[in-house]
């Protein structure tokens, strides 16, 4: 028996990262297993954990097989995307393209284009609007509440105050 660990199906990896490869083997008459690693149709490694290099934009197979001392085989195959990240800054094209920021500049990775504490790069980590200040809107900027360990995206109820009404 054999399973991917890392990367998961349907993953996606930015074009400049390197890929960690994790798997795991079994064989359940304890016999020694041999492990071949796949990418695309080509053999790539054969330990059970490996980093590969950065590769190229789009959809990559990637195929885990173990082979027993017996010629048992079993394997699995999963699929993952790379996004293209051309100048390397950790934030995909298309997302930098729908916010105005340059898929050629680096050094935009680390402005804060709406000053709540958090590099635009970061605002990509957290999936946030590098545009909006406070995505949940309970006036505390969105730095702040990482910094706090406390989600952007929920608001902070005990600092909304609704009015009282009273009949």
């Amino acid at each position: 028996m054999v399973s991917i660990l890392v990367p998961v199906s349907e993953q996606k990896i930015l074009q400049c990262s390197a890929t960690h490869l994790s798997g795991i083997v079994y064989d359940p008459e304890g016999l020694e297993v041999n492990t071949i690693w796949q990418l695309d149709g080509e053999a790539i490694g054969t330990q059970l954990e490996s980093d590969i290099p950065a590769l190229q934009p789009g959809m990559h197979e990637l195929k885990f097989i173990g082979i027993d001392m017996e010629s048992h085989q079993a394997e699995t195959t999963l699929n993952f995307e790379v996004l293209a990240d051309v100048d390397c800054d950790k934030m995909g094209d298309i997302w930098e393209q729908m916010q105005d920021f340059s898929s050629a500049n680096p050094l935009d990775a680390l402005e804060d284009a709406d000053d709540d504490g958090l590099s635009n790069r970061d605002e990509y980590w957290w999936k946030l609007d590098p545009h909006n200040p406070d995505c949940d809107g309970d006036g505390i900027p969105d730095g702040e509440e990482v910094n706090q360990g406390t989600d952007p995206f929920v608001p902070n109820l005990e600092l909304i105050f609704l009015p009282l009404i009273m009949r």
